[in-house]
């Protein structure tokens, strides 16, 4: 009459609800649409922004459903709902900002190709000599 206690399972063999593993992948999802908004201004790539509202889209989109529906994780799916919307703003701010950045400076970038003279870019204008720090 004495079973012995069957064994923990181990935290990583754990099998998740389909919303609960719905809900970890939208959190990442938004987590790299919340990063690559902002770094794409830094790095100023188009491409990574875009990326980035790519993957804040399809978070929304996979959560919107589990918003809809009436059960534990309502209003967890609801307020990821709410970051995810946050994430494609700020996503598509970066993309129209990088956008205007780079019809600007097409002009300048094309003449310093066709010239090959890329002095005149203003990428940070550093001169050597006797003005500077280590000069």
């Amino acid at each position: 009459m004495n079973d012995p206690m069957p064994p923990a399972p181990h935290e990583n063999s754990r099998v998740l609800p389909p919303d609960e593993s719905t809900l970890k992948r939208a959190r990442t999802m938004i987590l790299v649409g919340n990063i690559a908004g902002p770094v794409s201004l830094f790095v100023g790539g188009i491409l990574l922004g875009s990326v980035g509202l790519a993957c804040a889209a399809v978070a929304r989109r996979n959560v919107a459903s589990i918003a809809e529906r009436e059960g534990a994780f309502q209003p967890t799916a609801q307020m990821m709902r709410r970051s995810a919307t946050i994430a494609i703003v700020i996503c598509l701010v970066a993309i129209a900002i990088n956008l205007v950045t780079a019809i600007m400076l097409f002009p300048q970038v094309m003449e310093a190709v066709q010239s090959g003279n890329f002095a005149n870019l203003g990428l940070g204008r550093a001169t050597s000599g006797a003005t500077t720090t280590w000069g």
